[in-house]
């Protein structure tokens, strides 16, 4: 199960690594260059990019599974599986993916925007990305312009998030709710187990008239941490 979760997690992970080979791929093409030699130099330009993409994520999930207790148990599977999908992921975006680039793409021609524009049914989409692109500059322009804003905003978000921790729980397994309750009666040292039985029996008969009283299986032992203390 926690293999599944993880190849779940890393499927937007897998994708990252071919996405910005091939576009680098895509742009040298773009301005006339072969196919051949964009897929060499457009992976050669973005390796160490990707490269560091992938073993920053290596390094975040391989440690988890090596993680102490219950929790190492758990998630031993899901790191070690979103470490070695992503790794597998590095390889194709620098092996498979130049190569199909380079074998199977065809010359882009240097009218090719043009008429994609006036195709009815690219143009609609061609709008929509300009449009994103238009605004994305302008995010920018702004982020550049006023640094001093930008680096106090993303310093608010940050002691923001800080003040959630409160908020969220910091337990493996949380306390569900699971319709039912617990008495358990302590006596003072040196009870004998005769008298804590007999302690027990009436407790039970207190709590029978209770519609909530399912039912009650007694254990009478001493505490752990003291021989001398009856519990039930």
């Amino acid at each position: 199960m926690m293999s599944m979760l993880g190849l779940s997690l890393a499927i937007g992970l897998l994708i990252d690594d071919s996405v910005v080979v091939r576009e680098n791929i895509y742009r040298h093409m773009e301005r006339g260059m072969p196919p051949l030699l964009a897929a060499r130099k457009g992976t050669s330009e973005i390796a160490l990019a990707v490269m560091a993409t992938t073993f920053t994520v290596v390094a975040v999930f391989v440690p988890v599974a090596f993680t102490g207790g219950i929790v190492g148990r758990m998630f031993r599977q899901f790191g070690l599986t979103v470490a070695a999908a992503v790794l597998v992921s590095l390889v194709v975006s620098f092996t498979l993916d130049p190569m199909l680039s380079a074998r199977l793409t065809q010359t882009i021609d240097p009218d090719h925007h043009a008429r994609r524009r006036k195709n009815p049914f690219y143009r609609p989409i061609i709008l929509v990305l300009e449009w994103i692109d238009d605004v994305y500059k302008n995010i920018l322009e702004f982020a550049l312009n006023h640094r001093i804003t930008v680096v106090v905003l993303a310093f608010a978000a940050f002691v923001g998030s800080i003040s959630l921790v409160s908020l969220m729980g910091t337990e493996a397994n949380g306390r569900g709710d699971q319709g039912e309750f617990t008495v358990n009666v302590e006596l003072a040292p040196g009870t004998a187990l005769s008298e804590t039985d007999r302690l027990t029996q009436q407790v039970e008969t207190w709590c029978a008239p209770s519609p909530r009283w399912w039912t009650s299986p007694p254990r009478l032992a001493p505490r752990r941490w003291s021989t001398r203390q009856n519990s039930a």
